[in-house]
């Protein structure tokens, strides 16, 4: 609950056809057994630290291309990324792996039809024309009422060499922005990459929380071995 200006850095790999298996078992994505993994593994950091937390509010980027490729209406029509802030409450404390992928799918797929996502682009054409004080001080209030983020970012399928050098990994870090943890997964060569990034006034035991996490992954991934 406490935020401080202090940053801690940490990684993840996980083998990417291994999770995309998992998100198949609940009828899912990759994405939604990212999310459960972070949910599974924040849960036993709680309970590590004697606090029985049935929920958290995740911060996550709502992609806003259709099925075609094409980029939906409210979200422009130019190219590049094309996502809007989503705010949701998940669930952290449920026992069935598959269950907890299969709510927070709900859930996300929730956010993504929301119909307030039509005025994200007129409004902040409004927004941006407030004195620069006081958005600021709206969004920040905002950004520190949620308590972790996680972002999906794909990356290249094959190897890349830079110099006849193989490149072995590549680590994202995403900006906290008012939260206590952000993990981003980049893809790469049939893995997933994982950078976390924490606020130390937050994760006070950050050994723990890694350890925690990775067992979440585990908890996970074996739904897809089944």
């Amino acid at each position: 609950t406490e935020r401080s200006l202090s940053l801690r850095f940490d990684t993840l790999t996980v083998d990417l056809e291994a999770l995309r298996s998992a998100g198949r078992a609940a009828g899912g994505t990759l994405n939604d057994a990212f999310v459960a993994a972070l949910a599974r593994g924040m849960y036993r950091y709680h309970l590590a630290h004697d606090v029985d937390c049935d929920e958290l509010r995740l911060a996550i980027p709502i992609s806003m291309h259709n099925a075609d490729g094409g980029v939906g209406s409210g979200a422009g029509d130019g190219g590049g990324n094309a996502f809007i802030p989503a705010r949701v409450e998940i669930p952290i404390d449920l026992p069935d792996p598959v269950e907890l992928m299969s709510t927070i799918h709900d859930i996300v797929d929730g956010a993504r039809h929301e119909p307030a996502n039509e005025l994200v682009e007129p409004v902040s054409g409004i927004i941006n024309r407030f004195p620069t004080a006081a958005v600021t001080s709206v969004f920040s209030s905002a950004a520190k009422s949620v308590d972790f983020a996680a972002s999906n970012v794909p990356g290249p399928p094959v190897a890349m060499y830079l110099a006849g050098a193989k490149l072995l990994a590549q680590f994202p870090f995403g900006p906290l922005s008012g939260s206590a943890l952000n993990a981003t997964l980049l893809s790469y060569d049939g893995t997933l990459d994982i950078g976390i990034v924490s606020d130390p006034a937050a994760i006070a035991d950050p050994e723990q929380l890694i350890a925690c996490l990775a067992a979440g992954f585990e908890d996970i991934l074996a739904a897809g071995e089944i």
